[in-house]
């Protein structure tokens, strides 16, 4: 049933997490491509905002990956749009247990998304996908500021407990025998027009909705809050991109 309520507020958005193409574009020349194709894996890709321009940006194919089949299906449906369904394919899948070749792939990416499993397993488990010196490309949440303010970590203990600072994550990629290559800041841009705009729109539309539903009202004012977090402390947290390249 809270599954339900949580996909109707993320439904038609134009992502399902803060994020800008501009600055998956940057990361994307961070990397330097053969001239030959490559082979790219799109994990927890949700409907495939950022899929749809890294397939028009390079040249091979993206296996875009989720857990739920509606965004899969919304993002063949544009890919078919667009003249795109021949570079972008779809698998349905869960991220802890991925099925997908062994170092098949030159380059992993996944937007907003490895917090699910834990960025040092995601680090570890999802090397052998990818060819010897192959490339992850992720971005995740992190600190940016030091002491942030008790209403603010809490909140965040509870959405991603391992939260960590951009050090500890320079240090991880070391400990786990890859070379950072590029980070790249996301803008507050890019939570709020890509992102909390189109969802506060949601939130206002299903709180009327669900007006007389409390469980339901629960789900929908826990992402109001999220949305107030932000614009009270955006100064101490973001989400960055980090492009690293395995050293085996």
């Amino acid at each position: 049933m809270m599954d339900e309520i949580f996909y109707e507020i993320f439904n038609n958005l134009p992502r399902q997490g803060p994020g800008d193409v501009c600055v998956s574009l940057e990361a994307l020349k961070s990397i330097p491509f053969p001239n030959s194709e490559i082979r790219m894996a799109d994990i927890g890709c949700g409907t495939g905002f950022q899929t749809l321009y890294l397939a028009q940006h390079i040249k091979g194919s993206i296996l875009a990956v989720d857990n739920y089949q509606p965004y899969l299906d919304e993002l063949k449906q544009k890919a078919e749009a667009v003249g795109l369904d021949s570079v972008i394919k779809v698998q349905l899948g869960d991220m802890n247990a991925l099925e997908l070749p062994a170092a098949y792939f030159d380059v992993l990416w996944s937007e907003g998304a490895v917090y699910i499993m834990g960025m040092e397993n995601g680090l570890k488990n999802w090397r052998k996908f990818i060819k010897p010196q192959g490339y992850i490309v992720f971005s995740d949440v992190c600190w940016l500021k030091p002491n942030p303010p008790k209403e603010l970590v809490d909140f965040w203990y509870n959405e991603v407990p391992g939260m960590m600072d951009v050090r500890q994550i320079q240090e991880l990629i070391k400990e786990n025998d890859y070379t950072l290559i590029r980070e790249i800041l996301l803008p507050a841009s890019s939570w709020v027009n890509n992102y909390y705009y189109p969802l506060s729109m949601n939130v206002a539309r299903l709180r009327i909705k669900y007006l007389h539903e409390p469980d339901k009202l629960e789900v929908i004012e826990s992402i109001q809050y999220e949305i107030d977090i932000f614009h009270k402390y955006s100064d101490y947290y973001s989400y960055k991109f980090f492009v690293v390249q395995s050293n085996r």
